[in-house]
């Protein structure tokens, strides 16, 4: 009876089988297993080697990026509350405003800045340069933003709260909910690096007349790394054929491009975009994989 039960279960167990064959899963295991030893020997170094170097740039990307932070909200810190009103008017006229201007102080309300955005939106912006433990407190947002309502109720604004500072957390809560971008301390030294706040505002893109007076790429991780595959792949051609050698450059291509994204898009101080519609990692990673495929076929053709 036992004999039978187990007879049945194998029966079963086999006819749920997506295969034929018992034999065939420990085939198709050895086949991955030959595969993975052939790659192994090339790839996985030059694997390693790319995501250490990607490793490396990212962790020394983020180090500079945070010294910068620090060195901006040092220098916001030491100046007058003016100061950090003509800020926000500069910001918002290298992202794309049309008309941006500081009106005159109006500490019952708390309006400084009246913009205009590429979208058409009009901007309405309260600074508070704020240190140490001020904050931004619920009433002066909720009263900023019940002024703006009352007083443009026919033109669509985006209300903005910018400061050095922060928000306490029942005014961070009454922003999200009353839909007013919130740009407290970190938001700030982003944007002044160039990251606006808000999707409508944009870093000017170049004319045809201008030039870059900073690089794309502060280091060149990509370029080392697209250096490095075609002597990898040339040993790969030689041992394992033309397909393991394929893979590598493609692997090799892979890594340099991602590298000098990373490269472009932690770039301490970055230099305006050549097109509105492409970041500066896309032109980075786009310009590398052009660059590095045509030194490539001249390399292969010559050798």
């Amino acid at each position: 009876m036992a004999n039978g039960k187990s007879s049945n279960f194998k029966n079963r167990l086999i006819e749920g089988m997506p295969w034929d064959h018992p034999w065939q899963p420990l085939l198709v295991t050895a086949v991955l297993c030959a595969v993975v030893y052939f790659l192994a020997v090339w790839l996985v170094l030059l694997v390693a080697l790319a995501l250490a170097e990607l490793g490396r740039r990212y962790l020394r990307g983020i180090e500079v990026l945070h010294e910068r932070y620090h060195r901006v909200l040092e220098k916001i810190d030491e100046q007058p509350g003016s100061d950090f009103v003509s800020l926000v008017v500069d910001l918002l006229k290298r992202d794309g405003c049309v008309e941006a201007e500081a009106l005159k102080p109006d500490g019952k309300h708390g309006l400084d800045v009246l913009a205009l955005a590429p979208d058409g939106r009009q901007i309405a912006v309260a600074c508070y340069r704020y240190t140490g433990e001020s904050a931004v407190t619920q009433t002066q947002v909720s009263d900023f933003h019940r002024h703006i309502v009352q007083r443009y109720r026919q033109i669509p604004t985006t209300v903005m709260i910018a400061t050095s500072g922060r928000l306490t957390e029942n005014a961070r809560a009454y922003a999200e909910n009353r839909k007013v971008v919130a740009v407290e301390r970190p938001a700030v030294a982003r944007w002044v690096l160039g990251q606006p706040p808000i999707p409508s505002l944009k870093p000017r893109a170049l004319s045809r007349a201008e030039s870059r007076d900073r690089p794309l790429l502060p280091t060149g991780g990509g370029a080392r790394i697209a250096w490095l595959a075609p002597p990898v792949a040339l040993v790969t051609l030689i041992d394992r054929g033309i397909m393991f050698a394929v893979l590598v450059l493609a692997v090799g291509l892979t890594a340099a491009a991602a590298a000098s994204a990373l490269d472009a898009d932690l770039n301490p101080d970055p230099p305006p975009p050549l097109w509105p519609w492409l970041p500066l990692w896309g032109e980075a990673a786009a310009r590398l994989t052009l660059a590095a495929t045509a030194a490539w076929v001249l390399l292969f053709q010559v050798t």
